[in-house]
């Protein structure tokens, strides 16, 4: 589900029959209900809440992972096998090993 903050800003509910128009003084007007009316970088209580849930689960998920795991190794640079992605060098490599 996306929503598209330059259509939130025309919503006439929120800004009045002259959403239409610029005016850049309508959040200092004080007509506007104080809070969250100007969403420039997708703030407010329209964002969504799924993006901040995954954050107490992350430790509890990394110390299952590392249970179900026998060994965690860094293999050395002769080891990493080659890849197409650019950005791949910049990134660590791992190798996982399941337990059991």
């Amino acid at each position: 589900m996306t929503y598209s903050t330059f259509v939130m800003h025309w919503r006439r509910e929120f800004f009045g029959n002259d959403a239409d128009d610029f005016r850049s003084g309508r959040w200092v007007e004080g007509g506007l209900q104080q809070g969250w009316e100007f969403l420039p970088f997708s703030g407010g209580p329209l964002i969504s809440r799924a993006r901040s849930s995954p954050w107490p689960s992350r430790p509890y998920t990394v110390a299952r992972l590392l249970r179900a795991l026998s060994a965690v190794k860094s293999p050395g640079p002769d080891q990493v096998e080659g890849t197409d992605d650019t950005l791949a060098e910049q990134w660590p490599t791992v190798r996982l090993t399941p337990a059991g």
